[in-house]
């Protein structure tokens, strides 16, 4: 698989060196998973600001105030989702974060319908679950309502035209790869995308790493990172290579 080759040459986290290494480590530590401030730092990267797309209940929005007085947006389809954003926004008095309501995807103006995940939404997606109930059967979607989707770059300009974010982080449930499709003015000015990757489509119709690796490099990205857990999927560090021709 693709992926494997990419990763021998790639500068894994820690003292990972080859796929077969990352899949026994991540299995014997379960609660692995590498840092989004550390590849920012390992990079050199002068964060302006993060767009975070399926922000579901902005988990990281500590480790993001953590990086100074940067513009964060956070971006999820779910009424529920938003409202507890907001309110996490709103006790911590960040003034520089912003919390929209957007299915975002690859087309405007499709109406899909976007299904809820048991486990307090964080498996939502506006796919099917595909293999996904055959790894996780205790999940399941308990709700479906209509949405109708907008690029990400249709729904930042119209909301947020003058936001200043190079870092874009995408966890969309097997959606990444539409999302990124649909965002790209936004790409032109992003640094680095830290996106959930899969060996294979754990959503039906879901995306594989190997198929936003081949979106992402011919834009100038390259692999900096790919974590790839025991049951197939993952995330994976792209950073823009800024080499003058």
């Amino acid at each position: 698989m693709q992926y494997k080759e990419i990763l021998k040459q790639t500068p894994l986290y820690g003292p990972l060196r080859t796929a077969k290494n990352l899949v026994e480590k991540a299995t014997r530590k379960k609660t692995f998973k590498p840092n989004l401030s550390n590849f920012i730092s390992d990079n050199k990267i002068q964060v302006a600001g993060i767009i975070h797309v399926g922000a579901n209940t902005a988990q990281e929005i500590d480790q993001y105030a953590a990086l100074g007085e940067i513009e964060v947006v956070w971006i999820d389809p779910i009424p529920d989702m938003v409202e507890q954003v907001s309110a996490k926004i709103k006790k911590r008095n960040l003034a520089n974060h912003f919390v929209l309501e957007a299915c975002c995807s690859d087309k405007t103006g499709e109406r899909i319908s976007f299904n809820v995940a048991s486990n307090n939404g964080e498996s939502s997606s506006m796919l099917d679950l595909g293999d996904h109930k055959k790894l996780y059967p205790e999940i399941e979607y308990t709700d479906t309502f209509e949405i109708e989707t907008k690029t990400l770059d249709d729904l930042m300009n119209g909301t947020l035209p003058e936001a200043q974010a190079n870092i874009l982080v995408v966890d969309t449930q097997g959606a990444d790869l539409k999302v990124i499709k649909g965002a790209e003015k936004i790409l032109e000015n992003i640094d680095a995308v830290y996106i959930e990757v899969s060996d294979f489509p754990l959503y039906e119709g879901g995306a594989t790493f190997d198929e936003i690796y081949k979106f992402l490099t011919p834009k100038g990205f390259f692999c900096h990172n790919v974590t790839i857990k025991h049951v197939g999927y993952g995330d994976a560090f792209f950073v823009k290579n800024k080499k003058k021709s």
